[in-house]
């Protein structure tokens, strides 16, 4: 599983995170929203390194709860991907974690990355989540 999803929806993040990794020697696929995250999820045939924007799973601005709602309903299909979620780091700070992103995050985040971060964590979180069973 050496293909990462980039879900990152700041387009210019997802760029450039994109490109970092297919240096790197990762075969990458990006979505830049949520009906391309779930499309890709409901359409790969393998397990996948998922690099998830915590909007996703908080519902940000313009965001619905779709992409937990699929997860929940399709969890059997959806549970061999490997998911980093990413975002701003007060996103991962308690007090501001909706119960359902609390619940993500422990039951499927293989790792967090709070933004910024080093390009050598980024790679790190990847392998971590590559070698998982």
């Amino acid at each position: 599983m050496r293909h990462v999803l980039v879900a990152v929806f700041d387009s210019a993040i997802r760029t450039m995170l994109s490109e970092v990794l297919e240096v790197e020697g990762y075969h990458v696929t990006r979505a830049r929203d949520q009906d391309q995250l779930i499309a890709v999820l409901r359409s790969v045939l393998h397990p996948l390194v998922v690099l998830l924007d915590v909007w996703a799973i908080e519902g940000g601005p313009s965001f619905s709860d779709e992409f937990l709602i699929a997860l929940v309903t399709e969890h059997s299909r959806w549970e061999r991907h490997a998911y980093i979620v990413t975002g701003g780091d007060r996103h991962f700070v308690a007090p501001y974690l909706s119960p359902s992103a609390k619940r993500f995050l422990a039951d499927y985040a293989a790792a967090t990355l709070p933004m910024p971060f080093p390009m050598e964590a980024l790679f790190a979180a990847v392998e971590t989540a590559i070698a998982r069973p």
